[in-house]
């Protein structure tokens, strides 16, 4: 698992506010650390707050992504999964046929000799 600390950000500070600023998937992710009127500003608490929430958001997203490619495959799956039980079903099938057509052959042999015979 990625920390965020591996992402690359940018940072904007613009009064007790900081905006931390990268990509996912050729997005601009932003995430927002604001001091609170009765605190001191920490540019450091700022970054790494604002880092991590801009990472929680491209976790989401990244998510969400995966869980859009993860139902594809299951549906995806559930189709070669149903195009392999019926060409199954067709193979067994005519297995049976042959099997059948051996015995009629079989059978039409079996009463050419009886005649041949008698």
């Amino acid at each position: 698992m990625k920390s965020f600390k591996n992402f690359n950000y940018k940072f904007v500070i613009v009064g007790s506010k900081v905006i931390a600023i990268s990509s996912y998937a050729g997005h601009v992710v932003r995430g927002i650390a604001k001091c609170h009127p009765g605190d001191s500003f920490d540019v450091r608490y700022g970054k790494e707050l604002a880092a991590a929430r801009c990472n929680e958001k491209i976790s989401k997203k990244r998510h969400e992504a995966a869980r859009k490619k993860f139902v594809q495959a299951e549906q995806e799956f559930e189709q070669a999964q149903n195009k392999y039980l019926k060409a199954a079903r067709f193979f067994n099938d005519s297995y049976k046929s042959v099997v059948y057509a051996r015995k009629e052959l079989n059978g039409v042999r079996e009463q050419a000799y009886d005649r041949e015979g008698t």
